[in-house]
């Protein structure tokens, strides 16, 4: 069985996909809808469009509210004399 991707929306980073074994989309088709990375990982699957977005909308929520840890510039190292 072969699965095809198609991006449903995309949100925060992350993209909706349905699955068919079709090439082509057909909603009456879909075998799942995933939640992945921009770069394609696989993080969550659902039966239903809804539950996959309501989940992909929880995460961006999740992340937005999250500060994102910086990395402090290292500092130019002094050469004593």
């Amino acid at each position: 069985m072969t699965e095809h991707a198609h991006p449903i929306l995309t949100m925060g980073g992350y993209q909706l996909v349905a699955l068919t074994q079709g090439d082509t989309y057909d909603p009456g088709k879909v075998i799942a809808f995933v939640v992945t990375t921009m770069s394609g990982a696989r993080l969550h699957h659902e039966r239903t469009l809804e539950d996959a977005r309501s989940w992909m909308e929880r995460l961006v929520d999740e992340e937005a509210a999250t500060p994102r840890k910086t990395r402090p510039r290292p500092r130019k190292t002094r050469l004593r004399r």
